[in-house]
């Protein structure tokens, strides 16, 4: 952003705030339904927490690329890749990136802002907005736009300039500021609540019937009935205390109830979780922990890894003027030790990186979960290795020892 949209940009709560003209838009509390359905279903809460998890597992950093788009510095004492190490008072960088994600999922779409620091020129904070609260795009008195919202930190509303914000979306079809509403599932979200409702009853009744007691006596008037039934469950009584046997006379039968309350729904139970597990893109088998390699690896091609990139271009766009970006400065969100990988393949990439130095010691141990050791970011290599066109040098063939 320029130097003087950083000198507008937004104060801190408790400070003047941005004088607004009228509101613009107005629209983003359309997923709220959906959004509480969502919270109430166990295996969407499941789902988001596992790609939440995974999401801030995530490495916020200040980088420079060169012009074919490859990392030649990772700028860790940059004030931006710091500023995402404790991004607020109130938040860890995994909390952030947490909440960001849990948010995209349960609204299709994640906003945060920059609270910038207007002595130093430089960003002192990273705030969430809860997008469920929902917000509204307002004209400030300058002219620009800003954001309108209400804080879960204060519980008051503030304003922030459309040029400190940062947006993530799912299913954007480019039609306004926010995405579309999830409203798409709402039916398979009212299934799952009918059927857990349902399971709920039936699991009291399963435990309250224990079974049937027949009289093989003439028609019984109702009274009749009810004296029999309540003398057999004193006799079962009875029969607990003592010695747990219950005498039937030769004019009762009772025949024990064995109801399974799974059975009726079972499947149109896996035929909702199915829906909802291909809705948010994540498989159950990662869900629950027993996911394969492959699958691992494709959940994060597919989900992981396109959050990552969608966020670290919305904060390059935020933080960079064109002619910084022009140099190459970029932020990114990069994943730490291999994903999800397995023992024998992680044990394969420290075998074939172990003579050509791509991984420095402290990396190699991360690869394991070891913590880092003091001097381990120096990268070690074999001197069986050189550059191809100083091979005849280094094996003292080239023509300056043939001139000799």
């Amino acid at each position: 952003m320029s130097i003087l949209s950083r000198m507008r940009g937004m104060f801190p709560f408790g400070k003047k705030k941005e004088q607004v003209n009228n509101a613009y838009i107005s629209n983003a509390d359309r997923s709220k339904p959906y959004a509480i359905e969502v919270e109430k279903s166990d295996i969407c809460r499941a789902i988001l927490d596992c790609n939440a998890t995974r999401f801030a597992k995530g490495q916020v950093l200040h980088v420079r690329k060169d012009s074919g788009n490859r990392i030649v510095e990772i700028k860790r004492n940059s004030p931006y890749t710091k500023l995402f190490i404790k991004p607020n008072p109130f938040m860890s960088s995994f909390d952030l990136l947490y909440a960001l994600s849990w948010q995209l999922d349960l609204s299709n779409y994640a906003i945060g802002y920059i609270d910038w620091d207007l002595d130093t020129l430089q960003p002192r904070g990273v705030y969430p907005i809860a997008a469920s609260n929902g917000f509204t795009v307002v004209l400030l008195s300058d002219g620009s736009y800003g954001i309108k919202f209400r804080s879960d930190l204060d519980l008051e509303e503030h304003v922030v300039r459309v040029s400190d914000v940062f947006m993530l979306r799912k299913q954007y079809k480019g039609i306004g500021l926010v995405t579309a509403d999830n409203m798409v599932v709402q039916d398979t979200l009212s299934i799952q609540a009918s059927i857990d409702e349902s399971i709920v009853d039936s699991s009291g009744t399963t435990n309250r019937v224990h079974g049937l007691l027949k009289q093989k006596k003439a028609m019984l008037s109702d009274e009749d009935a009810k004296k029999a039934q309540e003398d057999f469950i004193a006799r079962i009584q009875d029969a607990s205390k003592n010695g747990g046997i219950v005498v039937l006379d030769s004019m009762e039968d009772f025949h024990s109830l064995s109801l399974n309350q799974w059975s009726a729904d079972a499947d149109q139970m896996n035929s909702v979780q199915r829906r909802l597990y291909t809705y948010f893109r994540t498989p159950q088998s990662v869900v629950d922990g027993t996911a394969n390699e492959q699958t691992i690896q494709n959940y994060y091609d597919g989900l992981i890894e396109p959050r990552w990139m969608q966020m670290g271009q919305a904060l390059t766009q935020l933080l960079f003027t064109r002619k910084e970006q022009d140099f190459g400065n970029q932020m990114i969100v990069a994943g730490g030790e291999a994903y999800g990988a397995s023992w024998q393949t992680k044990l394969k990439i420290l075998d074939s990186t172990v003579q050509t130095g791509e991984l420095t010691v402290n990396e190699r141990r991360e690869l394991l979960g070891y913590s880092p050791i003091e001097g381990g970011d120096e990268r070690l290599t074999s001197l069986n290795y050189t550059h191809a066109d100083k091979l005849d040098k280094y094996q003292g063939t080239g023509d300056d020892n043939n001139e000799e």
